[in-house]
């Protein structure tokens, strides 16, 4: 297995130990330590099932942000942190190709005295072998999880597991999406947790697990605005209590698709004018047209939920999408000041209690494609909306010098020349580009360049041809004087010689 570690940023308070025993990338039991900006690079030429880890942490204040973590057939664990006192893992993202996510980030033992926040980050495995887990919760408190993205793309029937909560008490899990294209394996699940109390769960979605909730032992946890769709088994509670579910949307499921067992006092719906949540198989009707069915839906001959909801809750969806040629590319955008990375073709965002008002957004350039509206506003109306994003593909103007000491402008600006080449990288536009060198006549043209072209230029500069000195006629006249000088005294002598 190759490993390569690219720390562009690594600072620490105490020390930091960057080495490779153990295949960790970052292994530190110090405290105060700041991991910002590192890319970490995992590589094997076979699958390689024995974890590789790249930033593992045990105690202190910990800030893990904006790290890039990429892996080839190797199944990493990418971070774990270990009693923490406070911790920050924001804006990390992983790609997987060929690897699992062993654990994509790890947190046991964060402490009722401390705080835990995980936002913004990114976990994409694509066509994995092994078991995955994108986030690992064990023994945690006060941990706040908002923002992330989790997609496990993989066709196995390994364990799959978005979120895994197990002795976790007073944590905000919010806006998160987990998802999973394939949804064959029986033992994949959105969340699974156990023993997991006072915690919340809001505004996520769980698309296309087997199981998109399952929880045993867990009590005093309200579910509400969530979206569960497309999975075999929406619902599956053990032993839970006083858990409860209202404004969820359950679209896409099988019709006895809900496993409640031994539980007690849950609940899925508050009292009017609140109400209960949306069932994609409920066909009751709606009377008075208050947007609450007249009779109640029963989940699974045991539980109702007594007012039920007759329209999805109010989430429009916000439908970002690119070319075909730039699938596969990392790329993000900023929607509504939350930012969601993609390798796919689309990046959808859910607008929770929409208004009617404009929600900002921006795009970011990626290494090989650009756009040239990289921010504006788009206008909810009441509908979802879809925005096709203007990516194209780098221009590149490329030449070989056959002259030393040449010089090159382009549009006006001089260009690096190394060992008589140039390469730059440029938008599609038109492109006046002028090479000069001592002795020959300059070289100018103008050129239309459209995107992804290369343009190759190889100039022939033509030499100037030497032109002879013209004669100084000051040197001229100065001869003529001293000739007429001379001469002058020469016919003077002359004369005075006959006298």
């Amino acid at each position: 297995m190759k490993f390569i570690s690219i720390p562009r940023r690594l600072s620490v308070l105490q020390e930091l130990l960057n080495t490779l025993d153990g295949n960790i990338a970052v292994n530190t039991n110090n405290t105060n330590v700041v991991a910002i900006d590192n890319e970490i690079y995992f590589n094997s030429e076979t699958p390689v099932s024995v974890a590789g880890a790249g930033i593992q942490s045990t105690g202190g204040n910990i800030i893990e942000q904006g790290n890039r973590f990429v892996s080839m057939r190797v199944s990493i664990v990418g971070i774990s942190n270990s009693k923490p006192l406070n911790l920050s893992i924001t804006n990390n993202s992983m790609e997987l190709y060929n690897s699992s996510i062993m654990n994509g980030i790890t947190v046991n033992f964060a402490s009722s005295r401390s705080w835990t926040h995980i936002n913004g980050n990114y976990l994409f495995e694509n066509r994995s072998s092994f078991s995955s887990i994108g986030f690992d919760f064990f023994g945690d408190h006060n941990t706040y999880l908002d923002n992330n993205t989790v997609i496990l793309n993989n066709n196995n029937s390994s364990p799959s597991l978005g979120l895994y909560s197990r002795n976790v008490n007073d944590t905000v899990i919010s806006g998160n999406s987990f998802s999973r294209p394939y949804s064959n394996a029986l033992c994949s699940f959105g969340v699974k947790m156990f023993n997991t109390s006072k915690s919340i769960f809001a505004n996520n979605s769980y698309l296309n697990y087997n199981t998109a909730l399952y929880s045993k032992d867990s009590n005093n946890d309200s579910f509400y605005g969530n979206f569960f769709n497309n999975s075999a088994i929406p619902l599956n509670l053990t032993s839970t209590n006083y858990t409860v579910f209202y404004h969820n949307d359950f679209i896409n499921y099988k019709r006895h698709g809900f496993i409640i067992n031994a539980s007690s006092n849950d609940v899925f719906n508050l009292s009017l004018p609140v109400g209960g949540n949306y069932w994609s198989s409920y066909n009751g009707s709606d009377g008075n047209n208050d947007g609450i069915g007249d009779s109640p839906f029963n989940i699974n001959g045991t539980f109702n939920d007594q007012y039920p909801l007759m329209k999805p809750w109010l989430r429009p969806r916000v439908v970002f999408v690119i070319p075909s040629s730039v699938v596969g590319t990392l790329w993000s955008v900023t929607f509504n000041g939350k930012t969601v990375k993609s390798n796919g073709s689309e990046i959808t965002f859910i607008i929770f209690n929409a208004q009617y008002e404009n929600y900002s957004y921006k795009y970011y350039n990626t290494t090989f494609y650009y756009t040239n509206i990289q921010s504006g506003e788009l206008q909810y109306n009441g509908t979802g909306i879809v925005s096709n994003i203007p990516y194209l593909h780098y221009s590149y103007i490329v030449g070989t010098l056959n002259t030393q000491n040449s010089s090159v402008y382009v549009n006006g600006k001089e260009i690096s020349v190394i060992n008589g080449k140039f390469n730059i990288t440029v938008t599609a536009g038109v492109y006046n580009i002028k090479i000069t060198a001592p002795g020959f006549e300059p070289f100018n043209g103008t050129y239309d360049i459209t995107p992804g072209e290369t343009l190759h230029i190889v100039p022939s500069l033509t030499e100037i041809p030497s032109v002879p000195k013209p004669y100084n006629f000051d040197y001229i006249i100065i001869i003529i004087v001293i000739a007429a000088v001379a001469v002058g005294v020469g016919i003077y002598l002359r004369k005075t010689n006959k006298i």
